[in-house]
């Protein structure tokens, strides 16, 4: 076993030597001169890789710098992706407000492009946000948004997340009906994949949700489904929480041995690897157990590393928790003293959890306030550029309206001179013709007057031969 421990523990220092690699060839990359959209890109990376290792203030730096550049180069898809990765460093420092702002400029430009999968993401993100603060009617619309769009576009890896995380919402309500019925579908949607520690997590998480409605056969079926997964894959801290799960379940069927078995395995594995928060739950259920069978001197040492545990790593809720299993448990061993002393540690951290609750929510409400506050005032912004294109686009409609009306005024009166013209030439054509006629028919008048003159000349004797006639006839 502890070779196995040392082999993973072998593998993260590769993955972390080989993430510092990758983060100085980015950064190479960052300082060259050229400004283009290869540029944004490595910026944009740098930025989501510091934010997964939670160097938040590199991960702010460089995306500030992608943004900024993608403005300048007018580089669309890169300044969403670009705030998009922004929410990211905001939401993991608890700047939800401005985290959700980024996230709107996103999807306004992924809109613009076109980009569904891109504006899915950002939903998803947004519903996640949303679940953080405890807003939980906000992050199931997000995620039913993200849903809608997925299942448009029918990929079943992305469409089964959308699942658990609307599962994962309702779970934290107590609405397990509908909480089940979505992690059943995201396993339908991962049966074929090989994706095996997601089933193997969605296995597990379905086996709370029938825990918790104390259906325990249901619940045992899966988590051992989701242990035989775990061990197959090597997931430790997987293979932990789900002995710890079935330690629970039969606990709560009475089958106090095999509790014990599942619990210690669970122990083992988690104390190998240095899981603190599944070592405090496994020392917890142990407690359960120990108290359930009477063995209380058992019983009171396991709550005891379970109580000193969870005051170490600040787990409020099994402080509470613990301290009133050991306050009963010294009543029952007749020493009041100490079960005076950790009922009064159950109540401090009972008060200190109530006024965590009343702070965090008096703080997401002030975040809200501070939200919908700016959201009112750029949206009143909006409203007055808004107003002023409206007036302007109305003036230069009623500028546009009065050129085509004197367009049309013009062009009506071109049409009407056109047509005057062309009638009057129309006119004088027939008039032309008609005279032409009418002179034809005055040429053929006067030919025949001609005509009958030459014919009536013809005929007559001239005065001349008349003249010479009469003076020979006078001569004789």
């Amino acid at each position: 076993m502890n070779k196995l421990i040392t082999y993973f523990f072998f593998l993260s220092i590769i993955s972390i030597s080989a993430q510092n690699r990758k983060i100085d060839s980015l950064r190479l990359l960052s300082n060259k001169p050229t400004e283009d959209t290869n540029k944004v890109i490595v910026l944009t990376n740098l930025s989501n890789r510091f934010n997964k290792s939670s160097l938040f203030d590199s991960a702010e730096k460089y995306a500030k710098a992608a943004i900024f550049l993608a403005e300048k180069i007018n580089y669309k898809r890169g300044l969403a992706d670009a705030n998009k990765i922004s929410s990211l460093y905001l939401s993991n420092t608890g700047n939800y407000p401005e985290a959700l702002k980024y996230l709107n400029n996103a999807i306004k430009i992924y809109l613009t492009l076109g980009n569904k999968g891109a504006i899915a993401g950002c939903y998803n993100q947004t519903g996640n946000i949303f679940y953080r603060q405890g807003n939980y009617p906000e992050a199931l619309d997000a995620h039913l948004k993200a849903l809608k769009i997925r299942l448009e576009k029918s990929d079943s890896v992305t469409i089964a997340y959308s699942y658990v995380n609307i599962a994962n919402v309702y779970g934290v309500q107590k609405q397990f009906q509908p909480a089940l019925k979505n992690y059943l579908s995201s396993l339908k949607m991962l049966e074929h994949s090989n994706d095996k520690l997601s089933i193997a997590n969605i296995n597990s998480n379905i086996g709370q949700i029938y825990l918790a409605m104390k259906q325990f056969t249901e619940s045992e079926k899966y988590f051992v489904t989701a242990s035989k997964i775990m061990n197959e894959i090597g997931d430790q801290q997987g293979l932990a929480l789900s002995y710890i799960n079935l330690g629970s379940n039969y606990r709560e069927t009475g089958r106090y041995q095999e509790a014990l078995d599942k619990d210690f395995e669970g122990l083992r594995i988690a104390q190998g690897i240095g899981e603190k928060q599944y070592t405090l739950l496994a020392f917890y259920n142990i407690g359960l157990v120990y108290y359930s069978l009477k063995k209380y001197t058992e019983a009171i040492k396991f709550q005891t590393e379970s109580f000193n545990l969870s005051e170490e790593i600040g787990d409020l809720e099994t402080v509470k928790d613990a301290a009133l299993q050991l306050s009963d448990l010294y009543s029952i061993t007749n020493k009041p003293l100490k079960a005076l002393e950790f009922y009064k540690a159950h109540i401090a951290a009972r008060d200190s959890i109530y006024n965590t609750e009343n702070i965090e929510e008096t703080t997401r409400l002030e975040m809200n306030y501070e939200f919908e506050k700016k959201e009112a005032a750029a949206k009143l912004l909006q409203e007055k550029r808004d107003a002023l294109t409206l007036a302007e686009d109305k003036k230069q409609k009623i500028i546009i309206y009065s050129i085509s009306g004197m367009l049309l005024l013009v062009l009506g009166f071109t049409v009407f001179a056109y047509r005057s013209n062309m009638q009057k030439h129309k006119a004088n054509i027939e008039i032309s013709k008609q005279k032409e006629v009418i002179e034809e028919k005055q040429k053929e008048i006067l030919d025949s007057i001609r005509y009958a003159k030459r014919i009536q000349t013809a005929h007559l004797p001239s005065e001349k031969y008349l003249d010479q006639s009469l003076k020979r006839l006078a001569n004789k």
